[in-house]
């Protein structure tokens, strides 16, 4: 029986990046243009926030397949 945790990584990766790119994009091109604090930039600002767990996440599963190996 072989593992499928190589695939599950590959896309999580996969949608950490694109979540990422995405989030980042829409929030500074929000904190360029509005300039001052809105309740609309507290919003926007959720995404990014979600990405970076998105990261942490997904180098918490690379780094624990690189100690352990295939589970």
């Amino acid at each position: 029986m072989r593992s499928k945790s190589g695939r599950e990584l590959g896309g999580l990766a996969f949608f950490t990046i694109f979540w990422n790119a995405i989030a980042w994009t829409i929030a500074f091109a929000f904190w360029k243009d509005m300039g001052h604090f809105s309740p609309v930039l507290l919003f926007v600002a959720i995404f990014p926030a979600v990405g970076a767990i998105f990261l942490v996440v997904t180098l918490r599963q690379v780094l624990r397949r690189r100690a352990f190996g295939v589970g």
